[in-house]
């Protein structure tokens, strides 16, 4: 997993291939989708087309991220079956993060705007790995000045380390002098609108990118 002291390094994004079928296997894919079988392979006879890979990590089917149980900074319990019906990313980061934090929260604004229209159907939600110092107040007015739409959620010390295991998300304190910073995941989390874990956008990756997956996610609900 993607590790960031708030002063993350790039890395290579995943390298997608794809071969293309031999002659006899767009035969009997032919064959395949007249007869109702093996619509995989039957693009060229007219079947549903082909999934595009993901630019993202795809997590489709992945046994961990399944659900959150969190408050919101009005003090609401919260979890995945909110935000039915409705894309949904999750960053975990902090406050005081000088560096990434800001520039996933960005992004998440980028991307809404590239979406058109479909920025309605995107929610974003921002998870603190630091609830010592993230207050209620202090996440409602962190993440309002992105966007008051983006959800702010914590949760106490015992709370945060079960949903970071769920995820599967790395935190650490590291002591700075008389203060502390947070060592942490730089990983955001795309939920379809039926609430399945489908993809996971690095912190190097761009808006268009991300768009581009979400258009896809949004397409097929």
């Amino acid at each position: 997993m993607f590790r960031s002291d708030c002063h993350a390094a790039p890395q290579r994004a995943a390298d997608f291939s794809s071969t293309l079928p031999s002659v006899a296997s767009i035969a009997l894919s032919r064959r395949a989708c007249l007869g109702g079988g093996l619509a995989a392979l039957a693009l060229l006879a007219g079947c549903k087309p082909a999934t595009v890979p993901f630019k993202g990590i795809d997590l489709t089917g992945a046994q961990y991220g399944r659900d959150f149980r969190l408050r919101d900074a009005d003090g609401r319990e919260r979890t995945l079956a909110d935000f039915k019906g409705q894309a949904l990313m999750v960053f975990f980061g902090f406050t005081q993060c000088p560096d990434v934090c800001p520039t996933a929260l960005t992004r998440a604004l980028e991307i809404r705007e590239l979406l058109g229209a479909d920025g309605a159907r995107l929610a974003v939600a921002f998870i603190t790995i630091d609830p010592e110092r993230d207050t209620a107040q202090v996440l409602k007015a962190y993440v309002g000045a992105f966007d008051p739409g983006f959800v702010a959620l914590r949760g106490d010390e015992a709370q945060t380390a079960e949903v970071a295991r769920e995820f599967k998300v790395f935190y650490k304190k590291v002591p700075t002098g008389a203060s502390y910073t947070m060592d942490h995941s730089a990983i955001t989390y795309v939920f379809d609108p039926e609430g399945r874990l489908r993809v996971a956008f690095r912190h190097e990756q761009d808006a268009q990118d991300c768009a581009a997956d979400l258009r896809q996610i949004l397409g097929a609900a």
